[in-house]
């Protein structure tokens, strides 16, 4: 489908819808991290499944995003947005309504699910809204500055709602604003020309009949599966002790589906969600070891603020975060500054003709621009 030109109007009105969608999705990884203490206490989580609340958004929202990026490509990104966010809403509902601790952690991942799909379908609109590359490079800033916000205000939103209101307002209000936003969208995706560029099989059937080769549901399952068991690893072990059976199998079986998703990738799979030669990719696996090491930090961090400050002295929890909150807001503000005024260099991190969208991404994701196009 030939890309349409929007108005400048419709552009900015898209620009500041998916913005707030990002900042919402963002804002829910952290949400819930300062009101932990008091919905264990509501709930009756026991200090190793109350990480979940936190880890279940996380892991469903990182090991689903290339798969949602992916449904964008094949069925238009404005289509993939509205039910992202759809979904997000009716999961939200149910965090808010939910009086069980399985069941929020269920909703929550669902939540993450709904991110997945909804954050790359919202970049891709950013970068098709805009066809003056110099102001295309300012929306990707105003984006990377709202999700930066999102990532910053979430626990300062959460920790709020939780001591003025109570803790089940963190999700009220995520469905009020994302509901509001999506009433947005949709009168966006019906009034405007916005462009929803779909793949090249125009047959409805062919692109059911091809979609688990083109999403590699095997390997995306596998890749989650790996880290769901990892991470409940992890967690048993630090109760229970390391040299546990129960602790052990489930480590060495996590370890063992990550060889076989790599090996899945490189091997196996017509259409790799991860192609093979991302790793023998030396820039790759440098992002992705630091990356992963921020992760494992932050973790940690939540661990220990959740279950230990929280919990002894609420005041010293929130004096500890103080400083990287202002930081975190500096540098989101200095960088949202830079993007918008200064120029920048062009990078194309997702690019193909034949079929799909471009997508060109601000200069701080330049390192994997050798490695072109994900998405597809």
């Amino acid at each position: 489908m030939a890309a349409i030109k929007p108005g400048k109007g419709a552009s900015i009105a898209t620009l500041i819808t998916v913005c707030l969608v990002f900042f919402i999705d963002i804002a829910n990884i952290g949400m819930a991290n300062i009101a932990l203490p008091t919905i264990q206490q509501k709930l009756g989580y026991d200090d190793g499944s109350l990480q979940w609340i936190l880890t279940a958004y996380s892991l469903t929202f990182g090991g689903f995003l290339m798969a949602g990026g992916r449904l964008g490509d094949i069925f238009g990104h404005k289509n993939v947005l509205i039910f992202g966010m759809t979904l997000f809403n009716i999961a939200t509902l149910v965090c808010a309504l939910v009086n069980d601790k399985i069941g929020l952690v269920v909703a929550r991942a669902f939540q993450g699910l709904a991110a997945a799909f909804t954050i790359p379908a919202a970049q891709s609109l950013v970068a098709l809204s805009f066809e003056d590359p110099d102001t295309r490079i300012k929306a990707f800033g105003a984006w990377g500055a709202a999700g930066s916000t999102g990532f910053v205000f979430g626990p300062i939103i959460g920790g709020l709602f939780t001591s003025l209101v109570t803790w089940e307002w963190i999700f009220w209000l995520s469905l009020i604003v994302e509901g509001a936003l999506e009433i947005a969208a949709l009168a966006l995706y019906f009034t405007q020309n916005l462009p929803n560029p779909t793949s090249s099989e125009s047959d409805t059937k062919n692109k059911w009949s091809t979609l688990h080769i083109r999403l590699d549901i095997f390997g995306t399952l596998v890749s989650v599966s790996s880290l769901i068991l990892l991470v409940y690893g992890l967690t048993a072990g630090n109760i229970n002790g390391w040299h546990t059976p129960d602790v052990i199998a489930t480590l060495v079986t996590s370890v063992c589906l990550l060889a076989a998703f790599i090996f899945l990738e490189v091997k196996v799979s017509q259409d790799p969600i991860l192609p093979g030669y991302m790793f023998e990719d030396r820039m790759f696996l440098n992002v992705g070891g630091a990356v992963l090491g921020v992760a494992v930090l932050t973790v940690i961090t939540d661990a220990v603020t959740s279950n230990k400050g929280g919990k002894q002295d609420p005041d010293a929890l929130l004096e500890g975060y103080r400083a990287g909150y202002y930081g975190a807001i500096a540098m989101s503000a200095i960088g949202f500054i830079l993007a918008f005024f200064f120029p920048a260099k062009k990078v194309k991190a997702v690019e193909k003709p034949t079929e799909g969208s471009p997508t060109e991404t601000p200069p701080t994701q330049g390192a994997l621009s050798e490695s072109p196009g994900q998405s597809e």
